[in-house]
């Protein structure tokens, strides 16, 4: 049965000489993965399956797990996301934490809309777009229902393993300093906010976020676009 709807393309892998395999996150059906041919060998098409791109697609869709792309068109069109090298890794590095994270995600408007509206944002603020990467992870959290509690005083540690900020240290909490930070990440409500912080402890915080969702999700793993997008962002 043909269907037509929109997605965001999260990862694709080469399969055979010509096709590719991309896992998509769809306004119909949630998370799943297509196929389609000629794309390695079309430049045009190839295109299409660029990390976080906003497609419009016919698909022929089956009970099986793998279904082939008929149609294939541009939803929105990136200005810059892929013409910068700072804005493509952050694009590489959010479609591989989300497919990761959405393996079994069934279909969802809201969480969709909030993973468009960020990709727009990415491809049309110029400057304030370094930290937004991390306000997504966050705000995503309550698409999830795990958001921490962000109840804070000074002098409070921010607990991996509860999800609150608490007066009594552990194994699985943030240092002081770490946990101020991460609290005004956390008040944040904007992709466009500039917290201060040092590029070290923006790394920190980037990996905490990450293992936060691994304890409470059990998914994610390995990011292995974690330390590119931490070189590109680091001085030479």
């Amino acid at each position: 049965m043909i269907e037509h709807t929109e997605g965001i393309v999260l990862h694709t892998i080469p399969y055979s000489e010509s096709s590719v395999i991309s896992h998509i996150y769809s306004k119909k059906f949630g998370v799943h993965s297509c196929i389609m041919s000629t794309v390695r060998t079309q430049r045009s098409k190839s295109a299409y399956f660029r990390p976080l791109s906003i497609i419009t697609y016919s698909v022929y869709h089956t009970k099986q797990n793998l279904h082939r792309i008929k149609d294939i068109q541009f939803a929105y069109i990136a200005s810059s996301i892929y013409d910068s090298v700072y804005k493509a890794n952050m694009a590489l590095f959010i479609g591989e934490f989300l497919h990761k994270l959405c393996i079994h995600t069934e279909a969802n408007l809201d969480v969709y809309n909030f993973i468009a509206q960020y990709i727009q944002f990415l491809d049309t603020e110029d400057n304030s777009y370094t930290q937004s990467h991390i306000i997504f992870l966050i705000q995503l959290l309550q698409y999830w229902g795990i958001s921490p509690h962000s109840e804070y005083s000074k002098g409070f540690y921010f607990d991996k393993q509860l999800g609150i900020f608490t007066e009594q240290y552990n194994s699985s909490c943030l240092s002081l300093q770490l946990s101020s930070v991460l609290h005004d990440f956390i008040e944040s409500n904007t992709f466009a906010s500039n917290i201060r912080c040092s590029r070290d402890e923006k790394h920190l915080i980037i990996e905490a976020i990450i293992d936060y969702y691994g304890i409470h999700t059990h998914s994610i793993g390995t990011l292995h676009t974690l330390n590119i997008l931490k070189q590109i962002f680091s001085p030479q």
